[in-house]
């Protein structure tokens, strides 16, 4: 069963996969509000035509600089975003957005009134096999299937996450090794193993995690099995991208990859929650149904993977708690607590209180993979067809609070928003530390299924009634919010800011001009609209998945000299628009290629 055992991309979870709750909300209900009992989430409208036009191919690849007196003077740094965004190759069309190539965007703020804008196709072996050829060649992971005569491997198409770490950006996808860019230019180096740390074979998730407690960034990768389990490959990294030994080891413990199999568990961990002690998973219940028929339809053609899985609304989720340390009885290395029967694909936090374990996890009833839209049609991509009121789910912010005494169980659940929401994210600085303050994308009709549009400020302190959130015209969309700290004082601790003391950065798409804005937002103060918003001068599609960097600062010149040089590059280049290790936006080493062609 070719692709089975890779783990899934499942990047953009609210627009397709996730449906509306219930009525009867939970194991200890709504959590209440500041006062009265919260009012229905207010709706915004949305145009549908205009939605499904966001699954447009970029026209262009631009470096550009843009301009605006309305751009902060204390934000400063560099927003990258990753998503999906080649919709076809040729004549051939993508039918599942998660099977597209990647595009990763970058914004630079300089703090005067300027941003650079660039964004470029992640240029992996497939993307290129394929730009060669001028047709598909691989099979998809959510549509597209070919039989297994008339494809090739699994292809990666780095399209879910963008992350700078240990000087090193790095675009992600969970079913294979991350791949190295440029950071000025957006030129692709090529797969990396991060010194092994991520062979041929393996992965790593889309979704690492960084701690505040240790200041390290937690990763894993996984396989799911529909006969042996999941097989799960945690693994920490140091500032300097060095794998480290299982947290508060003795010193001279050597560095490590602490694997560990999940049996009877088809696993679709597509995020994680790290807390200072802790890393946890979410198991919901699916798996492959009628293992014969479904292998069946995979060598033949007729599905692919994602098609085939089944959700099983008659067994409980799982939670999975792993010790970072180490510690505990070798043959049971971690907990399993059974919760209520729902599925998630995204986290905003977790954190350790008082010996209990609080996670914040957008909850949905069921998993769906939005293959099965009623009016599909052959050769129709699936934003074409689907039916948002009757087939999408809804998926709400929900707070987990688990004992982990003895074996472990669940003490409580509470709503912490009415809106459909999913893309949750918090504050850098309070990742695994506990949190007041949650944003995320919302639709625009309340609490029924819509595609993510506004934006919205959760206050997990004061309730429901405390909510702020912005909209955009009904043909606009957002994309997932990227928080940004305020630098007015760029040598003060970031601890010593208010929480919410900052800027929400996002992409709005308007599917009605075919064109794309750029929009900052006061964190404190959604409210207010934007803060600033600059037209990019061309057209990105829906997104994923980015984050931001404070430390990459490159002057315009800087840049310009960087996309001069990648264009030479090219031109020289062996491999057909792809730099290797040793290239540098700048010229010199100091952003890119700084280690050496040394597999990180």
């Amino acid at each position: 069963m070719r692709g089975l055992a890779l783990a899934l991309c499942l990047g953009a979870a609210s627009s397709f996969l996730l449906r509306p709750a219930p009525s009867a909300r939970g194991l200890l209900g709504r959590r209440a509000a500041v006062s009265a009992a919260p009012a229905a989430a207010p709706t915004s409208g949305w145009d549908r035509a205009a939605w499904a036009k966001g699954y447009t191919t970029p026209r262009d690849e631009l470096s550009v600089q843009l301009e605006s007196s309305s751009l902060p003077d204390d934000l400063v740094g560099t927003y990258f975003r990753n998503g999906h965004a080649q919709f076809e190759v040729g004549s051939d069309r993508v039918m599942h957005p998660f099977d597209a190539d990647g595009m990763v965007a970058a914004a630079t703020f300089m703090g005067n009134g300027t941003c650079y804008f660039r964004n470029r196709f992640v240029r992996t072996r497939g993307f290129q096999d394929e730009q060669r050829a001028g047709k598909m060649l691989y099979p998809g992971q959510f549509g597209n299937a070919r039989p297994f005569w008339d494809s090739k491997k699994t292809k990666n198409v780095a399209n879910t996450n963008v992350i700078w770490w240990g000087g090193r950006l790095l675009a992600l996808w969970e079913g294979g090794q991350p791949y190295k860019l440029d950071p000025l230019s957006l030129g692709t180096a090529g797969a990396t193993d991060l010194l092994n740390v991520v062979p041929k074979d393996q992965s790593m998730s889309a979704h690492p995690r960084f701690d505040a407690n240790s200041g390290r960034l937690v990763a894993y990768g996984y396989k799911p099995n529909p006969l042996t389990g999941t097989a799960l490959r945690m693994f920490e990294f140091d500032a300097d991208f060095n794998l480290m030994p299982p947290l508060k080891s003795p010193k001279g413990t050597p560095a490590k990859v602490v694997e560990a199999t999940v049996p009877g568990v088809f696993g679709l961990f597509h995020d994680c929650v790290v807390t200072e002690n802790f890393i946890a998973f979410t198991a919901s219940p699916q798996g492959l149904g009628d293992l014969g028929s479904a292998g069946l339809d995979l060598l033949l053609g007729k599905k692919s993977p994602g098609e085939s899985i089944k959700f099983d609304a008659s067994k409980p989720a799982q939670i999975l708690v792993f010790r970072r340390d180490g510690a505990g009885d070798p043959s049971k290395p971690y907990k399993v607590i059974d919760v209520d029967t729902h599925f998630n694909f995204h986290y905003a936090n977790a954190f350790e209180e008082g010996g209990k374990l609080v996670m914040d996890t957008v909850r949905a009833d069921r998993l769906e993979l939005g293959n099965g839209a009623k009016g599909k049609k052959d050769g129709e991509p699936i934003w074409e067809s689907v039916d948002f009121a009757e087939e999408v789910p809804a998926s709400n912010l929900w707070r987990y609070t688990l004992d982990l005494s003895g074996d472990g169980k669940l003490v409580s659940r509470e709503q912490l928003s009415l809106r459909a929401l999913d893309f949750p994210v918090v504050n850098k600085r309070v990742s695994g530390k506990k949190h007041r303050f949650v944003w995320a994308n919302c639709g625009g009709d309340g609490e029924t299924s819509a595609p993510p549009q506004g934006i919205v400020r959760i206050d997990t302190e004061k309730g429901m009634g405390a909510e702020q959130s912005w909209f955009p015209p009904p043909h606009q969309f957002c994309g997932e919010p990227c928080f940004a700290r305020r630098q007015s004082q760029p040598d003060a601790s970031p601890e010593a800011q208010a929480e919410d003391d900052g800027y929400i950065l996002t992409y709005v798409v308007d599917g009605e001009a075919s064109s794309t804005d750029l929009v900052v937002l006061d964190a404190s103060d959604l409210a207010k609209g934007p803060v600033a918003r600059l037209p990019l001068g061309t057209n990105l599609p829906h997104g994923l998945h980015g984050s931001f960097a404070e430390d990459i600062t490159p002057t315009v010149d800087e840049l310009k000299k960087a996309k001069v040089l990648l264009k030479m590059y090219e031109r020289k280049s062996k491999e057909w628009n792809q730099v290797d290790a040793g290239f540098s936006g700048l010229g010199i080493v100091q952003f890119f290629g700084q280690k050496g062609v040394d597999g990180r």
